[in-house]
């Protein structure tokens, strides 16, 4: 287990290392006929891309991404995590899911002091503060928070329903709808009169 963080830090470092320096790569120099002292900046876009896929024609300028962008297609996963066996195709991802295990959550709402393992569920929980819902059903309008929100909510119009009664057959859409059902066949009351 020692030897396999040991390999995934120092993969992540490598990666950290490959990020920076092209983050603070001076801009290729390309001079022209017209005139010799004119330089071009060229984008990360416009860099030398020597390295394609022959299966998708994706390029890359870097050999190490498009290493990591081969897993995709062979689904090689090369990092396992000790704990619980599940596996990534990068490093980072490994680490990312190791939060799970030692409980780390270091991204904090500053408003309400919550944390998070994952930065975009921070971002996506800083929506109940802001109340900003930037997911609009094409159907019906209705706005919602989160993108997961909008996937649950589309069920309504597809008729779609993933969640099946295993007492009598019966389906439904939402997770909650089929708990409230499951009463019905316990013969429990779930409210008491007061």
């Amino acid at each position: 287990m020692t030897e396999n963080l040991m390999v995934l830090k120092e993969e992540t470092h490598q990666q950290n290392e490959i990020d920076e320096k092209q983050q603070f790569e001076k801009p290729q120099e390309i001079t022209t006929d017209e005139k010799p002292t004119l330089t071009k900046k060229t984008s990360s876009n416009e860099r030398e891309k020597p390295y394609t896929c022959e299966q998708c024609g994706k390029s890359f300028s870097q050999k190490q991404s498009f290493k990591s962008h081969m897993r995709i297609h062979s689904g090689e996963r090369p990092y396992t995590c000790q704990q619980c066996g599940k596996s990534f195709r990068h490093a980072r991802n490994l680490a990312e899911h190791m939060r799970i295990h030692t409980g780390e959550r270091p991204f904090s709402c500053k408003q309400c002091r919550k944390s998070f393992s994952k930065k975009p569920h921070l971002i996506a929980h800083m929506r109940v503060h802001t109340r900003e819902k930037p997911y609009t059903c094409e159907q019906c309008g209705t706005s919602l928070g989160k993108k997961e929100d909008l996937y649950i909510h589309m069920r309504i119009h597809t008729g779609e329903k993933l969640y099946t009664c295993t007492e009598c057959g019966k389906s439904f859409p939402h997770k909650s709808s089929l708990k409230h059902h499951m009463i019905s066949h316990t013969g429990k009351k779930p409210f008491k009169c007061a």
